[in-house]
C-alpha cells in the first residue's frame, strides 16, 4: 500500500493531495511492454497515475485503470504498438528448427495468412512481416520481396525473413507447397494433432496454421481428409 502525498498550488491557494489509502501499489509490475517504476500523482478526479518505462526506454505515465483494463501497454510509439501485437512463443519451424520459434502476428490477418496493419499516413494496409523486416534492415529494395525461411506467413521475426526477386518468390512458393502443383508432405503426427485440436473446438483454421507453421489452405485439406 502506498502512502504518498503531492502538493499542488496556485498563486492564491495551495492544496495537499494524499493518495487513497486503498490504492494498490503497482511498482515493479509488468504490463505488456511497460514496467511500472513508481506512483506519480493523481488528478482532481482521484485517478492515480504511475510512472512507467517502456522496453524501448521511453518513460510515460499511465492511469492505473488503463493498466488494469488491458489497454495502453506501450509508450504509444508505432514500433512499440507493433511489437505489442506479436507472440514471441510461436511454433518452431519443422523444416528449419535451428531458426528457433516464430514470432507470430496476433492481430488482423490477410486472407492469405499474412499479418496486416495500418501505418499512419499510408493509404494501404502494410504486411506485418514486411514492416518487421524494415525495422531491422531499412526499406525493401526496389523490385524485391520479403519472404519466409520458416514458411509461416504470420511470422514477423526478422531472422526468419529474407529478400528475394519475383522468381525467388515463385520458386519459394513451389518449394513450400503454396501452389497447386507441388505440396511438400505434412507429417502424419501433425495431421493427427490438427484433427484432434479442431475436434475439441475453440480453434480456427488460421490458429492451427500458425501453430504448425503451414498455410491455412493446407489445414483445410487436412481436415477434409485430402491427401497432402
Amino acid at each position: 500500500m502506498l502512502n504518498c502525498a503531492q502538493t499542488s498550488g496556485t498563486k492564491d491557494t495551495e492544496v495537499t493531495l494524499v493518495s487513497h489509502p486503498l490504492m494498490q501499489d503497482l511498482a515493479n509490475q509488468v504490463f505488456g511492454l511497460l514496467t511500472v517504476e513508481s506512483f506519480s500523482h493523481y488528478d482532481i478526479w482521484k485517478n492515480h497515475y504511475y510512472k512507467c518505462r517502456c522496453v524501448c526506454g521511453v518513460v510515460c505515465f499511465k492511469r492505473d485503470t488503463e493498466l488494469k483494463s488491458g489497454k495502453f501497454f506501450t509508450c504509444g510509439s508505432m514500433q512499440c504498438r507493433f511489437w505489442e501485437k506479436v507472440d514471441k512463443n510461436g511454433p518452431t519451424p519443422q523444416r528449419k528448427p535451428e531458426l528457433g520459434p516464430c514470432w507470430v502476428w496476433k492481430n488482423a490477418l490477410h486472407t492469405g495468412g499474412y499479418g496486416v496493419l495500418r501505418i499512419p499516413g499510408e493509404k494501404k494496409n502494410a504486411r506485418a512481416h514486411v514492416y518487421a523486416w524494415t525495422l531491422e534492415n531499412g526499406p525493401v529494395p526496389a523490385g524485391m520481396f520479403v519472404l519466409h525461411h520458416c514458411d509461416n506467413r504470420a511470422c514477423v521475426r526478422a531472422s526468419h525473413l529474407f529478400v528475394g526477386t519475383n522468381q525467388d518468390n515463385i520458386d519459394d512458393m513451389v518449394k513450400k507447397g503454396r501452389n497447386r502443383t507441388a505440396r511438400p508432405p505434412v507429417a502424419s503426427w501433425v495431421k493427427e494433432e490438427i484433427r484432434a485440436a479442431y475436434a475439441q473446438g475453440g480453434v480456427s483454421h488460421p490458429d492451427l496454421a500458425q501453430r504448425h507453421g503451414i498455410s491455412v489452405e493446407t489445414v483445410g485439406r487436412i481436415l477434409r481428409g485430402e491427401s497432402n
